[in-house]
């Protein structure tokens, strides 16, 4: 989360008032990680995601962490990239 500039969340969702893996001012993250060749994202994940960022106001991201081979993906939705891309955060 830290070299993406996010905010690790304590308890990764498990909270009330936290639901997902890490966010800063623009961005609100899921992480996915794996040591295996292949990982899975549920429909539901993705919709909570895109809940908790109409909530907090912020971009639903997901960032997929292939342990194994140490890749590390980002993504947004196409809509979003307008915003991705005209943060100033660098």
């Amino acid at each position: 989360m830290a070299m993406l500039n996010l905010k690790a969340s304590p308890g990764s969702g498990s909270g009330w008032l936290i639901k997902e893996d890490g966010e800063n001012d623009d961005f609100v993250a899921q992480l996915k990680s794996t040591e295996k060749k292949s990982i899975s994202i549920k429909l539901q994940d993705v919709q909570d995601l895109f809940y908790h960022a109409i909530i907090s106001h912020k971009i639903p991201t997901f960032i997929i962490h292939f342990k194994s081979e140490d890749i590390t993906l980002v993504m947004f939705r196409v809509e979003d990239i307008k915003y991705v891309f005209n943060n100033d955060n660098g």
